[in-house]
């Protein structure tokens, strides 16, 4: 004999919940008041707490089951031109560790020319600018 499948949320509203929750604020006058997801943007904000407007609600099927999902005007979360600086940001990082690792571990090169280049490397303006690291 099989047990029937079971559902386990974790902590959070549940439908019932967040109908109760909604027909209450209807009840008291509230119910052409909008409704919105708020969040934390990038930059701090003064003023109103940031939030996007609810468009829509949908019900989760196969992995999503058992979850009703609010969609937002907007998506929340960095947008992609955000993503890119991130990503660009990080490729300088690891290029400017490589380079200067490159430096410090050249035998070929005096303290005074490690610390030379170094401050050259670190005085670049431009990501991924070739700097010279000597021969090995």
């Amino acid at each position: 004999m099989s047990t029937p499948l079971t559902i386990q949320s974790p902590p959070g509203l549940t439908v019932d919940e967040l109908a109760a929750k909604l027909a209450e604020a209807s009840a008291n006058g509230y119910g052409t008041w909008l409704t919105c997801v708020s969040y934390r943007p990038a930059s701090p904000a003064i003023g109103p707490s940031p939030a996007m407007p609810v468009t829509d609600a949908s019900l989760g099927f196969d992995w999503n089951y058992g979850k009703v999902f609010l969609t937002t005007q907007k998506l929340l979360g960095a947008d992609e031109e955000s993503l890119e600086t991130v990503r660009k940001r990080g490729e300088n990082l690891a290029s400017t560790h490589y380079l200067a690792q490159r430096i410090l571990e050249n035998d070929g090169l005096s303290d005074e020319d490690r610390v030379t280049q170094l401050k050259a490397l670190f005085a670049r303006k431009k990501p991924g600018a070739p700097t010279p690291v000597g021969k090995r």
